[in-house]
């Protein structure tokens, strides 16, 4: 990258100096007081020639830049100017002044300031020598001087030790900045305070026309300005532009590779004469870019223009990269503290929420590390072990209570969901003080990595005893019903064998009314009976319930027995069995069901009509047992 000189800076030449020769030296190294004064004395006189040449010598040599001048005054002794009369070789490189010995400050420098004059004028007047620092804004440059009389007071004449100290003091000044900077970064806190102040201060010290701060997407054809600082103010925007509009491949590389670009005179520089309409659009004669790079990747963009042609320095090419890798590194920090602190917030509000989720159910939740200790327990599962959160982390299923052997089965059993990271389902009765015996249905689930490793194993059991506790009940009523469908088949085939008795007998050819009365009874009984079945079967749910309701009503048992064994004889008839049948000689009166104990009889009667070889008997007895009434 080449700089040019600042802006108002003389050119420095590669002219011989030019010295009056009739100024020589004294042995202390200052101007004699005038012409050489010859000698009788051949012998002294060359002995002065080669002091003189060795004076010279050394005056010409020395690396500091040295001048004698003599100092003029008004008529009030005020100084006014002062004239050159000797200088050395190293005087016209660190000034920039060409031919400096006869003429004025003046004529070299007009706009020179007062300030040297003053300070020059008081050494020739006291003959107190000094030592300072000062700038020459007319110079643009710095001086590090040492001024002392040369000569005889009235002579009025100074001699002065310079260097030239202007990149010394740019890099001092640079440093300060980029300290103050430094200490801005480090307390101010959002990014827009950051840019507004520290941005300025860049600004107000290279005296820039527009500085931007832009962030480059996948490339630098894809570059888009957050924040600039301009004559119309700080301005934050989203503009998006393609540097290569700009610049050229040269450029464009030399800044993906991380080199700051200058560019001093945009019209005439190749990198971007080609561009010169794109850049006068927005006033700007010089520019300088400078890239910061994260991971080999070009992520932030600054850059600085003025809006004349300007030779950068060295040094603000410097202090710009500097500032621009302290600037973006800790807007990432900022960035990412902002993205941490958003996404603490959103996590803290997804814990809620799960955390709201978590406690809404009875079901006990948590996870285990690869160790098995818990990173985590709901409030079920809080409540159920009587520890808090604080108390539960990090420890094992044995440190909370766990049965020691119960706990390693299930140490085990999360080792396998490790290993083959495939969920596991069990289920475990627990003794649990006061709540006695209950029973727990559980599974482990592995909760795997962005690459596929078990970073941990989540669980939920669930209380299941009242659910086993309804299987029971379920399994229970099923039987109950089953039994019922059972009894209720077998109590439809009783009615069958009155009813096919008695049409068999309205068959006959011959009955005589008495026969044919009783069969009609008998056939409307038993129908009356099949319609009751029917409908308890339609109703078999009751059964389920266990709520069959009983039609309850006082009668007498005897009255009951005759009634069921005369539908039945024919059926003991036509099997060729005796049915002896007695009743009991006082009355039984009962409350209970007439239709089942009907059926109960019938059904008696029915299996000792089916289970009686052919030509048996069978005997009917009704004996009372109890004293008082019984319901049934």
């Amino acid at each position: 990258m080449t700089f040019g000189l600042i802006p108002g800076m003389l050119m420095s030449s590669t002219r011989k100096v030019f010295r009056t020769p009739q100024y020589g030296l004294q042995r202390d190294g200052l101007p004699m007081d005038g012409p050489h004064v010859e000698s009788s004395s051949v012998a002294s006189e060359h002995e002065r020639d080669e002091s003189e040449a060795r004076y010279r010598a050394l005056f010409d040599s020395i690396d500091q830049v040295m001048c004698i001048f003599e100092m003029l005054f008004d008529e009030e002794e005020q100084p006014i100017d002062y004239r050159f009369l000797e200088v050395n070789p190293a005087f016209e490189k660190e000034t920039g002044l060409i031919d400096p010995v006869g003429k004025t400050a003046r004529e070299l420098v007009p706009e020179l300031d007062d300030s040297w004059f003053e300070i020059y004028g008081r050494v020739a007047l006291t003959g107190m020598p000094t030592r300072f620092e000062n700038f020459a804004p007319a110079m643009d440059r710095w001086f590090d001087v040492y001024a002392f009389r040369s000569g005889a007071p009235e002579q009025h004449r100074v001699a002065l030790l310079f260097n030239n100290i202007t990149e010394r003091k740019y890099r001092e000044f640079n440093a300060e900045l980029l300290e103050e900077i430094s200490v801005d970064l480090a307390s101010l806190g959002p990014e827009d305070e950051i840019l507004h102040v520290v941005g300025q201060k860049i600004v107000d010290y290279l005296q820039l026309y527009r500085l931007a701060f832009c962030e480059v997407n996948e490339g630098l054809d894809d570059v888009q300005i957050f924040f600039e600082i301009s004559e119309q103010g700080h301005r934050f925007g989203s503009e998006r532009f393609d540097l290569s509009n700009y610049l050229s491949q040269a450029a464009l590389d030399a800044l993906l590779s991380g080199e700051p670009v200058a560019v001093a005179d945009i019209p005439n520089d190749p990198r971007t004469a080609a561009f010169t309409p794109a850049h006068e659009i927005f006033g700007v004669g010089a520019h300088i870019h400078v890239t910061y790079l994260d991971d080999r990747r070009v992520k932030f963009l600054l850059a600085a223009h003025h809006s004349e042609r300007y030779a950068w320095r060295e040094d603000e090419a410097d202090v710009l990269q500097k500032f621009c890798a302290r600037l973006f590194q800790r807007l990432d920090q900022v960035r990412s503290a902002r993205a941490l602190a958003k996404l603490t917030v959103e996590s803290e509000r997804q814990k809620r929420l799960y955390e709201a989720i978590m406690s809404s159910t009875v079901d006990m939740q948590y996870i285990f590390d690869l160790e098995h200790r818990f990173l985590y327990a709901n409030e079920a599962m809080l409540t159920i072990w009587g520890h808090s959160l604080e108390e539960l982390i990090g420890k094992n299923l044995s440190e909370i209570g766990y049965d020691p052997k119960v706990a390693q089965s299930r140490e085990r059993e999360l080792d396998s969901v490790i290993s083959s990271k495939a969920p596991l389902r069990g289920i475990e009765p627990l003794q649990l003080g006061e709540q006695g015996l209950r029973i727990y249905d559980y599974i482990f689930v592995p909760v795997l990595g962005d690459q596929g490793e078990v970073e941990a194993v989540a669980g939920t059991t669930r209380d299941i005893t009242e659910l086993k506790q309804h299987e029971q009940a379920l399994l229970e009523a099923d039987r109950r019903k089953n039994h019922f469908m059972a009894l209720l088949s077998h109590e439809l085939r009783n009615p069958l064998a009155p009813i096919k008795n008695s049409l068999y007998i309205l068959a006959q050819a011959e009955i005589s009314e008495a026969q044919a009365r009783h069969a009609r009874e008998v056939l409307e009984r038993q129908v009356d009976q099949l319609t009751r079945l029917v409908g308890d079967l339609l109703d078999a749910t009751r059964v389920e319930q266990n709520k069959i309701q009983l039609q309850l009503k006082d009668f007498e048992l005897n009255e009951l027995v005759r009634h069921t064994v005369k539908d039945y004889r024919v059926l003991f008839k036509r099997r060729d069995i005796a049915l002896e049948f007695e009743i009991c000689e006082q009355p039984i009166y009962i409350c209970g069901d007439w239709n089942r104990l009907a059926q109960v009889v019938g059904n008696l009667l029915q299996n000792a009509a089916k289970f009686t070889e052919r030509g048996g008997r069978t005997a009917w007895r009704a004996i009372p047992r109890a004293k008082k009434p019984t319901s049934a």
